[in-house]
Protein backbone atom coordinates (compact mmCIF):
# COMPACT_ATOMS: atom_id res chain seq x y z
CA UNK A 1 0.00 0.00 0.00
CA UNK A 2 2.72 2.51 0.72
CA UNK A 3 4.18 1.52 -2.63
CA UNK A 4 1.22 2.84 -4.07
CA UNK A 5 0.84 5.67 -2.52
CA UNK A 6 4.11 7.19 -3.02
CA UNK A 7 3.90 5.94 -6.92
CA UNK A 8 0.64 7.87 -7.04
CA UNK A 9 2.34 11.28 -5.31
CA UNK A 10 5.48 10.92 -7.51
CA UNK A 11 3.16 10.90 -11.01
CA UNK A 12 0.76 13.94 -9.23
CA UNK A 13 3.66 16.17 -8.41
CA UNK A 14 5.57 15.11 -11.94
CA UNK A 15 2.07 16.20 -13.34
CA UNK A 16 1.31 19.16 -11.43
CA UNK A 17 4.64 20.66 -12.70
CA UNK A 18 3.83 19.83 -16.01
CA UNK A 19 0.36 21.32 -15.79
CA UNK A 20 0.35 24.24 -12.92
CA UNK A 21 3.14 25.76 -10.94
CA UNK A 22 3.35 24.04 -7.24
CA UNK A 23 4.58 27.17 -5.03
CA UNK A 24 5.97 26.57 -1.46
CA UNK A 25 3.64 23.70 -0.43
CA UNK A 26 2.99 21.16 -2.96
CA UNK A 27 2.08 17.73 -0.84
CA UNK A 28 -0.94 18.89 0.71
CA UNK A 29 -1.91 20.62 -2.95
CA UNK A 30 -0.99 16.77 -4.11
CA UNK A 31 -3.03 15.08 -1.32
CA UNK A 32 -6.38 17.03 -2.58
CA UNK A 33 -5.98 15.67 -5.87
CA UNK A 34 -5.22 11.85 -4.82
CA UNK A 35 -8.16 11.63 -2.72
CA UNK A 36 -10.30 14.31 -5.37
CA UNK A 37 -9.47 11.42 -8.03
CA UNK A 38 -9.93 8.29 -5.71
CA UNK A 39 -13.70 9.97 -4.89
CA UNK A 40 -14.25 11.01 -8.33
CA UNK A 41 -12.73 7.63 -9.93
CA UNK A 42 -15.56 5.43 -7.12
CA UNK A 43 -18.29 7.71 -8.07
CA UNK A 44 -18.16 6.75 -11.90
CA UNK A 45 -17.41 3.08 -10.79
CA UNK A 46 -20.76 2.98 -8.87
CA UNK A 47 -22.30 4.01 -12.02
CA UNK A 48 -20.46 1.27 -13.96
CA UNK A 49 -18.84 4.11 -16.04
CA UNK A 50 -15.17 3.59 -17.04
CA UNK A 51 -12.82 6.37 -16.35
CA UNK A 52 -9.52 6.91 -16.38
CA UNK A 53 -7.50 7.74 -13.21
CA UNK A 54 -5.51 9.88 -15.41
CA UNK A 55 -7.98 12.04 -15.83
CA UNK A 56 -9.14 12.35 -12.61
CA UNK A 57 -5.73 13.56 -11.37
CA UNK A 58 -5.40 16.13 -14.45
CA UNK A 59 -8.96 17.37 -13.46
CA UNK A 60 -7.91 17.73 -9.69
CA UNK A 61 -4.38 19.45 -11.03
CA UNK A 62 -6.53 21.71 -13.29
CA UNK A 63 -9.05 22.80 -9.90
CA UNK A 64 -5.68 23.50 -7.82
CA UNK A 65 -4.76 25.82 -10.71
CA UNK A 66 -7.88 27.49 -11.21
CA UNK A 67 -7.92 27.93 -7.65
CA UNK A 68 -4.27 29.16 -7.43
CA UNK A 69 -5.17 31.52 -10.26
CA UNK A 70 -5.36 30.98 -14.26
CA UNK A 71 -2.37 32.33 -15.27
CA UNK A 72 -0.59 28.97 -13.21
CA UNK A 73 -2.06 26.69 -15.54
CA UNK A 74 0.36 25.75 -18.33
CA UNK A 75 -2.00 26.00 -21.39
CA UNK A 76 -0.37 24.31 -23.37
CA UNK A 77 0.44 21.43 -22.04
CA UNK A 78 -3.52 21.51 -21.05
CA UNK A 79 -4.58 21.71 -24.56
CA UNK A 80 -2.31 18.67 -25.42
CA UNK A 81 -3.90 16.69 -23.39
CA UNK A 82 -7.29 17.80 -23.97
CA UNK A 83 -6.29 17.08 -27.81
CA UNK A 84 -5.04 13.45 -26.74
CA UNK A 85 -8.22 12.40 -25.18
CA UNK A 86 -10.45 12.89 -27.90
CA UNK A 87 -8.20 11.36 -30.35
CA UNK A 88 -6.94 8.48 -28.79
CA UNK A 89 -10.40 6.54 -28.98
CA UNK A 90 -10.57 7.64 -32.93
CA UNK A 91 -7.02 6.50 -33.80
CA UNK A 92 -7.66 3.24 -31.42
CA UNK A 93 -10.92 2.76 -33.52
CA UNK A 94 -9.14 3.12 -37.17
CA UNK A 95 -6.10 0.84 -35.85
CA UNK A 96 -8.35 -1.99 -34.34
CA UNK A 97 -10.46 -1.44 -37.74
CA UNK A 98 -7.62 -1.58 -40.09
CA UNK A 99 -6.04 -4.95 -38.35
CA UNK A 100 -9.51 -6.53 -38.06
CA UNK A 101 -9.56 -5.92 -41.94
CA UNK A 102 -6.28 -6.96 -42.40
CA UNK A 103 -6.45 -10.00 -40.39
CA UNK A 104 -9.88 -11.13 -42.61
CA UNK A 105 -7.93 -10.87 -45.51
CA UNK A 106 -5.57 -12.81 -44.40
CA UNK A 107 -7.51 -15.36 -42.98
CA UNK A 108 -6.55 -14.73 -38.90
CA UNK A 109 -9.58 -13.73 -38.56
CA UNK A 110 -13.21 -15.29 -39.36
CA UNK A 111 -15.18 -13.26 -41.73
CA UNK A 112 -18.85 -12.66 -40.38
Amino acid sequence: CRCFVENELLKSLALFNSIAKLGIEPLPRIIVVILAEGVTVHFYAVLGVPVSTSQAVVGGVLGIGIVKGVRTVNKRVLRNILLAWLTTPVIAFVATYGTCLLGQSLGWLPVR
